[in-house]
């Protein structure tokens, strides 16, 4: 019961890297403006400013 309330409670989101902002690519048809939106989101979980 215990492991089951872990993980629903607590998801531990994987770490962002330099590396995976430096591998996201635009997808084929999103608008530019949904790509940076995304990628902004994605910086935000990044911990190297």
């Amino acid at each position: 019961m215990e492991n089951v309330f872990h993980d629903y409670y607590f998801r531990i989101q994987p770490e962002v890297t330099i590396s995976d902002l430096a591998a996201l690519k635009q997808s084929e048809g999103e608008p530019a403006q949904d790509f940076i939106t995304r990628f902004r989101k994605l910086k935000m979980k990044c911990r190297i400013p």
